[in-house]
């Protein structure tokens, strides 16, 4: 006897708060590196989790669950991880760097 197929399951998301809490603990871990790794492995480190977070941002993007509020600052925000990824891993924290938040409304 031969088994029935599995069923197909298209585009599984995981749920959109752990999605996004994860994607905040990894931000959180980018601003505040483990001040015990050398300073070489602290910049490696930051690369990797700025690629993660555009990882993560593109997938609340892509979310069914991702409303409109929070889809426009997902975009936002991962402009400014694209630049974050693709050369200003060293940059400071956002909190560091004056002018950062200029462009949001609070």
């Amino acid at each position: 006897m031969s088994q029935p197929a599995a069923p197909m399951v298209e585009n599984t998301f995981p749920d959109v708060q752990a999605l996004l809490a994860t994607t905040l603990a990894l931000m959180t871990a980018w601003a505040a590196p483990c001040a015990h790794a050398p300073v070489a492995g602290q910049a490696a480190q930051r690369r990797l989790l700025a690629r993660k977070i555009g990882s993560n941002l593109f997938l609340l993007q892509q979310h069914p669950g991702c409303g409109e509020t929070l889809l426009q600052t997902v975009l936002c925000l991962q402009q400014h991880w694209a630049a974050v990824s693709a050369g200003a891993s060293h940059a400071p924290p956002a909190s560091a760097q004056p002018g950062l938040d200029a462009g949001w409304r609070h």
